[in-house]
């Protein structure tokens, strides 16, 4: 299923939960209302993508955001407080504005200030196939800007770390890559994907978890680099109902963590941060 694009859903279903009401960068957040709009406030958060916004401002032509169509979806990235670049997404395409590659390549927008943008030829932005109103889910990290669609597809477009999930490893980041589990099959009924600046976790809709890029963890040991999704083995009797995932920093930089909240009420967390390279219980 599908959500629209109608505010906070009160759900317990792990298929039809809205996620990223709010979203937040290094020193910046994006916040859904009730009436779909957003807001944004903090570092480099205005619509020239230098000044700061220090009170939630209303993402609107009114205040420099020069969109057309209705506003559906917002996310951004950030790698330290050195820049933010975020992303919005209208029933006319994809939006941008913020710090130059940050969270899409500069080949794709090589400038701050708010405006729309194309890939590979495609005036929306989107995958070829893909319109606006196909994408259930947007998330963005460091260098990476990727989508769910409302059939379960996973897309990609990012220049850091292998996180292509279609078995390439080039990080130009002018092209979206469509998730696959191997050569020949497509990753499909994704209900929710997260990630961070080096790697990517994904939900399907029969409550299987998957994971690619840089130092990956599948719950039976160490950290591994992969270049297609990867199920992950999930705790014993365990049915996810959310997923998020953080990245070391410090001596140990891209390493992944992961964590599962679980419809038990339970939350999980595997990977590094301190916790084990296999699903354990958090208390």
């Amino acid at each position: 299923m599908c959500i629209a694009n109608s505010g906070q859903v009160n759900s317990s279903d792990p298929n039809t939960i809205e996620y990223d009401n709010i979203v937040s960068t290094f020193h910046a957040s994006i916040a859904k209302e009730k009436d779909g709009s957003f807001k944004v406030w903090g570092q480099v958060s205005d619509s020239n993508g230098t000044g700061d916004l220090l009170v939630p401002t209303l993402i609107a032509p009114v205040n420099g955001f020069n969109y057309t169509g209705t506003a559906l979806r917002a996310t951004g990235g950030s790698n330290s407080n050195s820049g933010h670049q975020f992303a919005l997404l209208t029933t006319d395409g994809l939006y941008m504005w913020g710090t130059k590659n940050y969270l899409v390549s500069n080949t794709i927008k090589d400038n701050t200030a708010f405006g729309k943008i194309s890939v590979n030829g495609k005036a929306d932005g989107l995958p070829t196939g893909v319109t606006p109103s196909d994408v259930k889910m947007m998330f963005g990290s460091y260098g990476t800007l990727a989508i769910v669609t409302c059939t379960g597809e996973a897309w990609v477009l990012s220049f850091n770390g292998s996180k292509n999930g279609d078995g390439t490893t080039e990080n130009t980041g002018t092209m979206w890559k469509r998730v696959k589990t191997s050569a020949t099959e497509n990753l499909n009924n994704v209900v929710a994907m997260r990630g961070t600046p080096n790697a990517l976790f994904a939900l399907t809709s029969d409550a299987k978890l998957y994971t690619w890029g840089t130092n990956t963890y599948v719950n039976n040991g160490g950290a591994s680099s992969r270049t297609y999704a990867t199920e992950v083995t999930k705790p014993a009797g365990v049915t996810p109902k959310m997923i998020g995932m953080t990245q070391t920093a410090g001596s140990s930089a891209n390493l992944q963590s992961y964590y599962l909240l679980a419809t038990n009420g339970k939350l999980y967390a595997m990977g590094d941060n301190g916790y084990p390279p296999e699903f354990s219980s958090v208390s």
